[in-house]
């Protein structure tokens, strides 16, 4: 894990352009940070040699996080969220009674 390590700089001037959070209360930082964590903790990782498949790892696992995020942004708008967190309406329902 020394080559992503070394290697850092290099993954975040690539691939972070959004370090506040714009997705979810999460930025770009936050996904390569997953990403590199996730990659750490990889078995199948250990068996690869060469840099670039390392470095490709971590690039694959940060567009995953940055696509999930994204995803589920689009699965529940803000707008649809009431104020106990469930899709729906917003009204207070006991009003109604």
């Amino acid at each position: 894990m020394e080559i992503i390590a070394c290697n850092y700089d290099i993954l975040k001037g690539s691939l972070v352009n959004r370090p506040d959070g714009n997705v979810s209360g999460q930025g770009d930082e936050d996904f390569l940070q997953d990403a590199v964590l996730q990659v750490f903790d990889d078995s199948k990782v250990n068996s690869l040699t060469k840099k670039k498949d390392i470095l490709d790892r971590v690039k694959f696992r940060f567009k995953m996080f940055n696509w999930r995020a994204h995803h589920e942004k689009k699965e529940v708008p803000f707008s649809e969220l009431s104020l106990t967190g469930k899709r729906g309406n917003t009204d207070n329902e006991d009003e109604e009674n």
